[in-house]
This record gives structure tokens, sequence and C-alpha cells, in this order.
């Protein structure tokens, strides 16, 4: 069985990826060290689906920690511009093990012209979720 992969891009390493019964993937990032209060540290990553049939909804999902939750969290996202999503959406302390959110509950963003979409959190409830949603064009 094929898994959609994770693979480290710049200033991290994947240290292990889980692929859920439900369809969800997590991953789990190493930096080089451990980050401080006030510090920045930008990496990048690519996510390479599996071969099967995009689904229409997916999402990208940062857990806050209960030592990192005033750490400020930007998360740049960089689509295909000719394959923008229909629609993208701010998900915003969600909590464990409920659904992301969709476009009905959550703000609406929009991606540039060049398919890039730039979100930032702080104060961060621990134990929460914060990241975007997006739903594809229907046939892509």
């Amino acid at each position: 069985m094929q898994h959609t992969k994770v693979e480290h891009y710049t200033k991290c390493v994947v240290e292990r990826v889980e692929h859920h019964d439900n369809g969800t993937v997590e991953a789990f990032f190493r930096f080089p060290h451990a980050l401080t209060i006030g510090e920045t540290h930008s990496f990048s990553y690519r996510i390479i689906p599996d071969g099967n049939p995009i689904e229409a909804e997916s999402h990208i999902l940062y857990w806050a920690k209960s030592d990192n939750i005033n750490m400020r969290t930007v998360i740049q996202a960089q689509f295909d511009p000719l394959l923008i999503p229909t629609t993208i959406w701010r998900v915003d302390a969600i909590p464990p093990l409920r659904a992301p959110g969709s476009p009905e509950t959550c703000p609406t963003v929009e991606a540039d012209l060049f398919g890039f979409v730039e979100l930032e959190f702080t104060r961060r409830v621990p134990g929460y979720g914060y990241g975007l949603g997006w739903k594809w064009p229907s046939g892509s």
C-alpha cells in the first residue's frame, strides 16, 4: 500500500510520519536545537500525495504544546498557481479529536496570484490545533 509522503525540505528533519485509519497523516519534525521563547526558526517540508485521488478537503494543523503556547507561529503554504483551492480557511483553536473546521465555521483567506498563503498565530491554547484547511476544485 502506497502512503502519502512528508519530506523535509529545509531546516528540519521528519522524525516520523503516522498514517491513521481515518485517512489523516501526522508528521513529527525535529529542529537543530530546542527553541527558546522569542527565537525564530523557519523550516519547510513538502507533502507528496500517495497517487490516490486527492481528497476534496485537506488541512495542515499544528498542535500547541504547553511549553510553546506563547511562541509566534507563522504558517506559509504554497499551492500550484494553476490549481489554487476554491476555498481556503483559517483553523484557529480547534479542540483535540474534533473535525478541523470548515469554510462555514472558520474565516476564509485568499491565496495570492502565485498561490501563496500566510497565517500567523499567537497566544495558543495547549492541546488545541491551529492551521489552515482548503477545498480543491471538483474533479481535480
